[in-house]
């Protein structure tokens, strides 16, 4: 399975949102940089649909993408 992890920062802070489809996630981009964030990230995930990967999946859906990088999707 396919997902998109968008990525912004807001000084100390970063903010996560997962989409189903790039189109979502670049439009995520976009509400953040007009709510101030910066430094936004787009990540392409590919996720396993095992139970085990699943389970890994939401105890990193939170991870920063230094520590569970995925593919750089161009915004």
């Amino acid at each position: 399975m396919i997902l998109y992890r968008t990525q912004a920062c807001s000084g100390d802070h970063w903010v996560t949102q997962w989409r189903a489809t790039v189109v979502e996630a670049k439009t995520d981009v976009r509400g953040l940089v007009a709510a101030g964030y910066h430094s936004p990230h787009v990540d392409k995930i590919e996720l396993g649909t095992s139970r085990e990967s699943i389970v890994q999946a939401l105890n990193h859906s939170d991870v920063n993408r230094i520590n569970w990088d995925g593919d750089e999707v161009k915004i």
